[in-house]
């Protein structure tokens, strides 16, 4: 009895939680089917959006509202290839879904002590990157996220800031 109780109450919360997610999907879904349908929708460059970083920053408007920030960063100091590509999709000016894909080959150095010879060696490694990651907005105010695709502690309230810097400076000189 004790384990379909619990199983009811599993399939009770993973339905609740992915019933929030398919409500944002769809409205993610609906943003990219307006941009993809209106040839004339065009994306607008936003001008120093992000200074700390140099990248370009885009913003799309349908009917007079911003729905999609897209930016890429297209280095990182220990990677030959890198690029990080951001989406944001805002619902009334709030918002509700963070993309971020990043892919590249990076060169970390190592270090350690060398069993065979027991002496403290270091050596440099490259590694590719890709990852997928999608932060669903639960509560943007309090900053309340559901990550997929990456860890939650790598999202705080400093990356909050970040985004927020450049969504308010968008929606500034997207009016």
């Amino acid at each position: 009895m004790k384990k379909i109780v619990g199983l009811l109450l599993f399939i009770l919360v993973n339905s609740s939680c992915s019933s929030e997610f398919k409500s944002i999907n769809r409205k993610v879904s609906r943003i990219e089917n307006e941009i993809a349908k209106k040839a004339e929708i065009n994306q607008n460059l936003c001008f120093n959006c992000s200074p700390e970083i140099n990248t370009l920053v885009y913003f799309t408007k349908i009917e007079n509202q911003i729905k999609r920030i897209n930016y890429k960063i297209d280095s990182n100091v220990n990677c030959k290839e890198y690029t990080k590509d951001f989406a944001i999709f805002l619902d009334n000016n709030v918002p509700i879904l963070i993309t971020e894909i990043t892919t590249g080959i990076c060169e970390y150095e190592m270090s350690g002590v060398n069993k065979k010879t027991n002496k403290f060696e270091s050596f440099k490694q490259e590694s590719k990157i890709s990852n997928n990651v999608k932060i669903y907005i639960n509560d943007w105010e309090n900053f309340e996220i559901t990550v997929i695709g990456g860890n939650k502690s790598d999202y705080n309230l400093e990356t909050k800031e970040k985004y927020q810097k450049i969504i308010n400076e968008v929606l500034r000189q997207g009016k």
